[in-house]
């Protein structure tokens, strides 16, 4: 486990929950057009938002509550190894519910473009922005934390690497002194 993925989590952690804030808002302010009664696109959209909130809400509780319990019973030298992997699954996890709920609050803002009845109370409100912002902070940052993970790894991978050689080439020189010595 590594400071990095630690803080990486705690960053998709927090990226999750400005996205359901911002698709909760973007909701409740569709609901004040007038004519969202009678328009179904404008009901779609607010579906989508919705589903998208509870999702990302629901998944941050579980993920908070799965990483107290995970990391609360880490105490051995065999549980931190498997630390780093818990950190790497929460890590998927998250990234994943920043996808969805990215593309689900894309979905609304597309819906909310079919609205032809009120475009300027839409404008007004600010709900497509909202839904806008939260598709791009949710699609840009999933693909964000997979290139810092791929890159990481990547690093960690080559570090080990020279870690290797570096070890196997003190064996040798460690083996050439005792002949010497001999």
């Amino acid at each position: 486990m590594s400071i990095f993925e630690l803080v990486l989590l705690f960053i998709v952690i927090i990226i999750v929950i400005i996205i359901a804030v911002l698709n909760a808002i973007a909701a409740s302010r569709l609901t004040d057009i007038k004519s969202y009664d009678s328009d179904s696109n404008l009901q779609r959209a607010h579906e989508l938002l919705t589903w998208s909130s509870v999702i990302g809400w629901l998944g941050i509780f579980i993920l908070v509550g799965l990483a107290a319990y995970y990391f609360g019973k880490a105490d051995s030298e065999k549980s931190k190894v498997s630390q780093g992997t818990g950190v790497r699954i929460f890590l998927f996890v998250t990234t994943v519910l920043i996808f969805i709920t990215g593309i689900l609050s894309a979905s609304a803002a597309v819906e909310m473009d079919k609205n032809t009845q009120n475009k300027a109370e839409l404008d007004e409100s600010g709900a497509r922005g909202l839904a806008n912002w939260a598709a791009v902070l949710g699609i840009i940052g999933a693909v964000m934390v997979i290139i810092a993970l791929v890159t990481s790894y990547y690093y960690r991978e080559s570090k080990k690497k020279k870690m290797d050689k570096d070890t196997e080439k003190n064996s040798r020189e460690m083996e050439n002194i005792k002949m010497k010595d001999l």
